[in-house]
């Protein structure tokens, strides 16, 4: 019985440790889409904020 119990213990740590680490590996992937779509929205309203530049007629 000892075996058994053994077995589906190494099991279940290398399952565990498979999920753990796809969790992992999801989470910096969603991260780093996170940081792209922060930049992109900060670089285009930096595009699209700019202040006007008025011209005085010197004439």
């Amino acid at each position: 019985m000892t075996n058994w119990e053994a077995f589906v213990s190494v099991v279940l740590g290398v399952i565990m440790r498979k999920s753990i680490c796809r969790f992992q590996e999801a989470s910096l992937m969603a991260m780093e889409l996170i940081a792209i779509f922060a930049s992109t929205l900060r670089s285009s309203s930096m595009v699209y904020m700019q202040p006007a530049m008025f011209y005085a007629d010197l004439g």
